[in-house]
């Protein structure tokens, strides 16, 4: 995909530095460096898969001399960037319609892609938009879950409209407190429960038992 940079005027002819101004303007023309894209797919979205690829439509159209406008082809196999390090990593996978940011690196970026080693160039393409990596999103709508890290000490927010599933032992050194400000508010370490019909009718805390190596 080339862009088209208008066609050359009167000014252009009129010396020899405004020729070649715009042939150096023609040139540089060529290279891609940021663009805004839209994802059109991604591939693989299957949890906690490696990092895979998307499609992506550049949003600002072509122009040239003219006035004509003309719609970018969708640029393939774009990697997208995860926050990872090692084997721990925040999987926020791109999904389709995410608007975001792509950067086009200066040389063929297609062995590393494969080999994940320093290797040499695929090609002599430079700044192609083959060479794309997608850096996440911007200018989206409002997320409906989140996690927010607060200013000050108000510490951070979790917030899902759906199950929140933790695969692991869970250790906590602060309060537990289910219902939290609601009326039915429930403390796990300070609530308590009505003794059997066969004992004192009274309430008592719960109790703790340790347990090996606790």
């Amino acid at each position: 995909m080339v862009d088209s940079v208008g066609l050359a005027g009167l000014a252009s002819t009129a010396s020899d530095q405004a020729a070649w101004m715009l042939f150096v303007q023609q040139q540089m023309a060529q290279a891609n460096h940021v663009m805004l894209v839209q994802v059109t797919a991604v591939t693989p979205s299957a949890e906690g898969k490696a990092i895979g690829s998307v499609s992506a439509q550049p949003m600002v159209h072509q122009i040239d001399g003219r006035g004509t406008i003309q719609p970018h082809g969708k640029i393939q196999n774009l990697a997208y960037l995860r926050i990872q390090g090692g084997a721990n990593a925040i999987i926020i996978d791109p999904v389709v319609g995410d608007i975001g940011i792509a950067v086009f690196c200066d040389r063929d970026i297609s062995v590393v892609k494969k080999t994940q080693a320093p290797s040499q160039p695929g090609s002599f393409r430079r700044f192609d938009w083959a060479d794309g990596v997608y850096l996440g999103g911007t200018l989206n709508g409002t997320p409906t879950q989140w996690i927010e890290f607060l200013p000050g000490s108000d510490g951070i927010k979790i917030v899902s409209p759906y199950k929140v599933t933790i695969e692991s032992d869970l250790h906590v050194t602060g309060a537990v407190i289910a219902g939290f400000g609601g009326a039915d508010q429930v403390g796990l370490q300070t609530h308590t429960h009505p003794q059997p019909p066969d004992s004192h009718s009274d309430t008592e805390f719960p109790t703790y038992a340790p347990t090996a190596g606790s």
